[in-house]
C-alpha cells in the first residue's frame, strides 16, 4: 500500500478556504449581536473576536508559506519562517487573549468550564513547541507537518468557538433586550 502524500499548496490553500468561513460567520454573528448591548453577552462576544481572530490568523498563516515559495526561498526556509510567524502569533494572541478575557468577562470566570480552559492552554503549549521545533530544524523539520499541525490548531480554535456560539450561546444569546 502506497502512503497518502499531498500537495502543501492545495491543502493550505483548502485551508485558507475554511478560515475564511469562519471569518464570514463571525461577521454574520457580529451583524445578529450589534442590536444587543456588550455587556449582556461577554462570553459570546469573547466567542466572537476569538473566532474572527482564529479565523484570519488561518487565513494569513495558510497563504503565508505560499508568499514565500512565490518569493524564492527554498522550502527548509519557508517553513521555518513561518513557523517563527505562527510562533510568534500564538504567544502574542494568547497574551492578548488573557488580556481582553479578564477585561471583558472577569465577573464570569467562574462559570468557565476548566476542562476547556486546561485544553486550551494545553494546545497553545504543544503549539508554541512544535513551532519552535520546526524553527530549529528538530522532529524531522522544519517541515511542513509541525507547520501544518499549528495551523490545524489554529483552525480548531475557530471551530470551537464556532460551536460553542452556535450550541452553549449565554442566556442573552438571541433575545432582544426589553
Amino acid at each position: 500500500m502506497q502512503p497518502i502524500t499531498a500537495n502543501p499548496a492545495d491543502v493550505l490553500l483548502t485551508l485558507a478556504e475554511i478560515a475564511i468561513a469562519f471569518v464570514g460567520f463571525a461577521s454574520v454573528v457580529a451583524i445578529f449581536e450589534a442590536r444587543w448591548s456588550q455587556a449582556e453577552a461577554p462570553f459570546d462576544l469573547f466567542r466572537f473576536w476569538v473566532m474572527l481572530a482564529f479565523g484570519l490568523a488561518g487565513l494569513l498563516f495558510s497563504l503565508l508559506p505560499l508568499l514565500l515559495l512565490f518569493l524564492g526561498l527554498s522550502p527548509a526556509w519557508v517553513w521555518r519562517l513561518s513557523s517563527l510567524a505562527l510562533a510568534v502569533f500564538v504567544v502574542g494572541n494568547g497574551a492578548f487573549i488573557v488580556r481582553l478575557y479578564r477585561r471583558r468577562v472577569a465577573a464570569v470566570v467562574a462559570s468557565l468550564d476548566p476542562w476547556l480552559s486546561a485544553f486550551a492552554n494545553l494546545s497553545y503549549a504543544l503549539n508554541l513547541l512544535a513551532q519552535l521545533a520546526n524553527v530549529a530544524g528538530r522532529l524531522g523539520g522544519p517541515g511542513f507537518g509541525l507547520y501544518l499541525f499549528g495551523l490545524l490548531m489554529i483552525l480548531l480554535g475557530a471551530a470551537v468557538n464556532f460551536a460553542r456560539l452556535v450550541w452553549v450561546g449565554s442566556a442573552s444569546f438571541g433575545s432582544p433586550p426589553d
